[in-house]
């Protein structure tokens, strides 16, 4: 009885004038609207995709969310395509994925029926837009032919010329480096290698900086980044803890673009 007498109140108070029962009336319908809208989105979504295999596992509203924070993504993911041997799909919540290695279908999405499919900047790109922005990797339409336009008579064929040279040079300086391990016999992370070797080549591609320069700004700000945004594809949840990474992740955002 205390909690109706506290509803009936509550409802009294918003209703007070008939400004505040217009107001109560719309904040609620337009509540119920864009939750009816976003289970309607859902629902049609798992209709069409019914007769994709599921993975196995999986909780009611978590889906795979806990199975992908555990593990590695991409290794689980493997699995599932190897187990059934065609398309596999899962869900984060209420995000429905598919899982694809097919070349048939690889080419169905990126060749044939490219019209068909769009660029996921919501969820899978949307941890890494702090870097990407609203360039060619992210738009679509008229701004990416815009784009892709202006950028066309920069990128000419004769530009690749100059990055073999400038890969070469990179290649070399990590054959130093790692002939130097060799000889001391300590270990190495190729991987981190192979970024900054990456990278190497396109500050200097795109920046005109050297080796050095590149060392010195990108393992600190960008490489921190694209590691807290893989994170983030698949554990949505780190973007609203109020981390130290979380924070990190903000300033060094903000840091790249005052290099670049």
């Amino acid at each position: 009885f205390f909690g109706l007498a506290v509803m009936d109140n509550l409802y009294a108070t918003l209703c007070a004038t008939p400004m505040m029962c217009w107001v109560h009336t719309a904040l609620c319908g337009a509540v119920v609207y864009y939750v009816m809208q976003g289970l309607l989105s859902w629902g049609r979504r798992v209709w069409k995709l019914r007769h994709i295999p599921r993975a196995p596992g999986g909780l009611p509203l978590f889906g795979q969310a806990l199975t992908l924070a555990t593990v590695t993504p991409w290794d689980i993911m493997t699995t599932w395509w190897q187990e059934n041997h065609t398309i596999v799909r899962f869900n984060i919540f209420n995000k429905q994925m598919v899982v694809i290695a097919d070349p048939a279908h690889l080419k169905s999405i990126w060749q044939s029926n490219i019209k068909c499919y769009s660029k996921d900047k919501e969820f899978a790109y949307g941890p890494f837009l702090p870097l990407l922005g609203t360039g060619l990797v992210t738009s679509e339409g008229e701004l990416w032919k815009k784009q892709r336009l202006m950028v066309s008579s920069v990128f000419r064929i004769e530009i690749l010329d100059e990055i073999v040279g400038m890969a070469k040079r990179a290649v070399n300086r990590l054959c130093s480096k790692l002939d130097k391990h060799r000889e001391s016999g300590e270990p190495i992370d190729i991987e981190v290698e192979f970024r900054q070797l990456t990278l190497q080549v396109i500050g200097e591609a795109l920046l005109s900086l050297s080796a050095e320069e590149c060392d010195a700004v990108f393992p600190e700000l960008y490489l921190p980044i694209m590691e807290e945004a893989n994170l983030r594809v698949l554990r949505p949840w780190r973007s609203y803890i109020p981390s130290s990474e979380n924070k990190a992740f903000h300033r060094r955002g903000e840091g790249v673009g005052g290099d670049v």
